[in-house]
């Protein structure tokens, strides 16, 4: 019997034996292009399908007032921070060149010089729709940060200045975060009557070499905001999932501690994230997402080489379930599409796309 991706997820996520991993995709916008080209498709649906992807993602629509447009290029976001365009040899990319918290370092000024987007310049009720369209797929919640969020409205040096001599600002800040999405997801959840799989954040704790920032501040400043966030998913039936780049090796224990489910993106090119060790030592805890090099195997390895890398990542990952196949970031401008083509048919069988 066929099983679904919604199906399928509920086997990985519990560890139990299933027809594969579940898959999925991301790429920059010049790859997902050159995709559809390559196989003369017109949609981007057409594509997850295409690719057999198991996973879609529903967050709800922006319906607020249009984001304004400035004369250097940037763009206004929905929560103030505005970002520009730039392309390099990996593909595009934003930049953040204004951020609205810049100038404001105590609470009171907070309180009268910045506000949250209404809840109100969102389609929650549109995310019903969706979940039906995508009934039997594994369905994803969409885009959350708190600590990343503060770097867009305060930027990033003067955030860690603040997390070390500002605190009273930085916690009442970061507390403020938490409650609007909070308030945000549970929008999110309700409209979807339970049918999302998971929710999950993004952050960044690690650089290829180390942390960061000091373990006790990702503790103690950090995740202290995400402490009860897991157990408000899992209300709604949803699992929690945590995304952080880098070398992240001795924060996970704390992200199990919090109820974390399934860890992103597994950057296989930073210090201490082998494979193997996190799979022997973390894998009856966590489903991994991710594990493929985006830096140096897919944009520069031959065909052998990737399918050969590719499938030592699966038969480790993927042993006794417990994983999400797909890149360890978007896969850049600068890869082969032979090469995309050659990662999914080590799950999905040669020539897939003429399955």
């Amino acid at each position: 019997m066929k099983v679904t991706p919604k199906e399928r997820f509920a086997l990985v996520i519990n560890n139990k034996e299933a027809d594969r991993p579940i898959v999925d995709l991301q790429t920059v916008d010049e790859i997902r292009k050159g995709l559809k080209y390559h196989f003369q498709i017109d949609s981007d649906d057409k594509l997850l399908i295409l690719f057999h992807v198991d996973v879609r993602s529903v967050p709800p629509d922006y319906i607020g007032s249009p984001l304004k447009k400035f004369p250097d290029g940037s763009v206004e976001s929905v929560f103030g921070y505005r970002s520009k365009e730039i392309i390099t040899s990996f593909g595009k990319s934003f930049q953040q060149v204004y951020h609205p918290l810049a100038e404001v370092n105590t609470i009171d000024d907070f309180r009268k010089k910045y506000s949250f987007p209404p809840y109100e310049y969102y389609d929650f009720e549109g995310i019903k729709e969706k979940a039906n369209k995508y009934s039997n797929y594994v369905l994803d919640a969409g885009w959350m940060s708190i600590w990343y969020l503060y770097f867009y409205l305060r930027g990033m040096e003067q955030s860690l200045i603040d997390m070390l001599l500002n605190k009273e600002f930085f916690h009442y800040v970061m507390r403020s975060i938490s409650e609007y999405w909070k308030g945000y997801m549970k929008r999110v959840l309700e409209s979807a009557e339970g049918s999302i799989d998971y929710v999950m954040t993004y952050e960044d704790f690690g650089t290829t070499e180390g942390l960061l920032v000091s373990l006790d501040n990702i503790r103690n400043d950090i995740l202290i905001y995400y402490k009860d966030f897991a157990q408000f998913v899992y209300n709604y039936g949803a699992k929690f999932a945590f995304h952080s780049c880098g070398s992240i090796y001795p924060v996970i224990p704390d992200l199990i501690n919090l109820g974390v489910s399934i860890l992103d993106p597994i950057q296989v090119s930073a210090k201490g994230m082998e494979i193997k060790f996190l799979k022997e030592r973390y894998g009856d805890k966590l489903t991994f997402r991710g594990g493929i090099d985006t830096t140096k195997l897919l944009p520069r390895g031959s065909r052998e080489e990737v399918k050969a890398k590719v499938k030592n990542t699966v038969d480790v990952l993927w042993k006794n379930g417990g994983y999400i196949f797909c890149s360890s970031n978007a896969i850049n401008a600068d890869t082969p599409i032979e090469n995309v083509l050659s990662m999914y048919e080590v799950v999905l069988g040669d020539k897939f796309w003429k399955k």
